[in-house]
């Protein structure tokens, strides 16, 4: 990919430059193919943006990857002995359930972060800068004047932030150059706004938003009253979201202890607001919205209202498994793709962008 980091950003944007925090990046758990990333990358291959990141925001990366490595090693392996716990009542060993071999605990970041570093340095073209090398002096002055990213109590963890700001901020006062700082975390964002060479942007869809903006693209009106028409694209927005139902993680918002939900379906979609415009390419809109959805989930807990006698250690203890079925109404994110044409709306796909979404029974 070309760097051109001297030239002009299109109209409306201070800057074609973009620096993503270690925030946005585990936002979307790290997937460089998810649909924002995949817009990002859109936007670079259009020569809109160009991408910045620092040595410590890639280290921060891996000790981030490898963490997740870590737990889902534990997490195997923990299934793996209750397997073979399990197996143990067994005498027969063709009535045992196949358990997987262990686990080792990786002790270095593996593939994943290979993956990922390869995907942000050869095929996005990152500018790399250093930011591990450079004298700790101001960053530790900025800590002990209480300055942005440590300007709260307990801000000792902001140090590798402050050393990838400070990497940037030193690139841009060399260069005559701004940088758009995209992050959620309000320390990264504070020192952002406190630099005069740095942009804070709250998310990835702000910035897209800012990029459809300054094209002149004024759709989001048209695509949020079409589906308020009798005959909007609603049922197909449905069809195509209970189709991805099963990229959500379901968390069952409940007093109890003891509980999973079992299975969700979408009853319908009650309302969709918020909608803001990502990416327009010719009739082609992108967008994310918030909508309610009336669902219908299958939750199965334990009932410690009623004691149960165990005949073996004759006392009681326990409770009884159950299963019911509840209805409730949740909010999510999601992403949608559209083709307008006039004041004609017509829906392409739809996805969530939520990666978990509570529902709650009547009984919490």
């Amino acid at each position: 990919m070309t760097q051109s980091g001297n030239a002009d950003p299109p109209v409306g944007l201070e800057t074609r430059n973009v620096f993503l925090d270690t925030e946005v990046f585990r936002s979307c758990d790290h997937n460089l193919t998810a649909e924002l990333m995949r817009l990002f990358r859109c936007y670079m291959d259009d020569a809109v943006f160009e991408f910045h990141t620092t040595d410590v925001t890639l280290r921060e990366v891996a000790r981030q990857l490898l963490a997740r490595e870590r737990e889902v090693t534990a997490r195997a392996n923990s299934v793996a002995n209750k397997l073979r716990r399990w197996n143990s009542r067994y005498r027969r060993e063709q009535d045992r359930l196949p358990v997987p071999d262990l686990l080792s605990e990786p002790a270095e970041p593996g593939a994943a972060y290979r993956e990922f570093e390869r995907i942000v340095r050869h095929e996005w073209g990152a500018s790399e800068h250093r930011a591990a090398d450079l004298l700790a002096g101001p960053v530790i002055d900025r800590y002990f004047a209480s300055e942005p990213p440590f300007d709260e109590l307990n801000s000792k963890k902001e140090f590798p932030d402050a050393f990838a700001l400070l990497a940037l901020e030193d690139w841009c006062f060399r260069t005559e150059q701004r940088i758009y700082v995209v992050s959620k975390d309000q320390a990264v964002l504070r020192a952002a706004h406190a630099s005069e060479h740095l942009i804070g942007v709250e998310s990835l869809e702000r910035l897209f938003s800012l990029v459809a903006s300054a094209e002149g693209h004024d759709v989001a009106k048209v695509v949020l009253t079409a589906f308020e028409e009798p005959s909007s694209p609603l049922s197909e927005l449905q069809q195509s979201l209970s189709q991805d139902i099963g990229s959500v993680g379901f968390v069952r918002g409940s007093g109890r202890e003891v509980g999973e939900v079992l299975g969700v379906e979408i009853v319908e979609v009650e309302d969709i607001d918020d909608v803001t415009v990502l990416r327009v390419d010719q009739d082609r809109v992108v967008c994310v919205a918030h909508v309610g959805l009336l669902v219908s989930a299958e939750i199965k807990y334990l009932d410690f209202s009623q004691p149960v006698w165990g005949r073996d250690d004759q006392r009681y203890s326990g409770g009884i498994s159950v299963v019911t079925h509840i209805e409730d109404r949740v909010g999510a994110y999601i992403f949608f793709e559209v083709v307008v044409d006039g004041e004609a709306v017509t829906l392409l796909s739809a996805g969530f962008l939520s990666r978990d979404l509570f529902v709650r029974d009547s009984l919490q």
